[in-house]
């Protein structure tokens, strides 16, 4: 077992459930809702790849994304899923993510520090 592997390799048998998840909502989803997931799932996969090869498969590391993914899924499925996110709940998230994303961009040295 690799250090990445949280429990005994799946046989072919067995499904996961993260891509049952991901199928039931794909397939519900509207031609844009698919595209931008599409999009957006190669990014974030290509993205973990690479910070998994540059950092030489870091489980800290990994487990700090692998607990991001886990709180932003969290959010996702707070509350009456049929419910659409309230005005205020649209704006807290983009505000979050926006911060974050600037903040990132800081670590990377590609932007001045947030508040600059």
């Amino acid at each position: 077992m690799n250090k990445f592997e949280q429990a005994p390799h799946e046989s072919a048998e067995q499904k996961n459930p993260y891509l049952e998840t991901r199928d039931k909502y794909k397939d519900g989803a509207s031609e844009l809702q698919q595209k931008v997931g599409e999009i957006q799932g190669a990014k974030w996969e290509t993205s973990i790849y690479r910070l998994m090869e540059r950092s030489g498969d870091n489980i800290e590391l990994t487990n700090a994304l692998n607990s991001f993914l886990i709180a932003l899924e969290k959010r996702a499925v707070r509350g009456v899923e049929s419910d659409q996110l309230k005005a205020v709940e649209i704006e807290a998230l983009t505000k979050f993510f926006t911060e974050k994303s600037k903040e990132l961009e800081f670590l990377t040295g590609n932007q001045p520090s947030p508040g600059k």
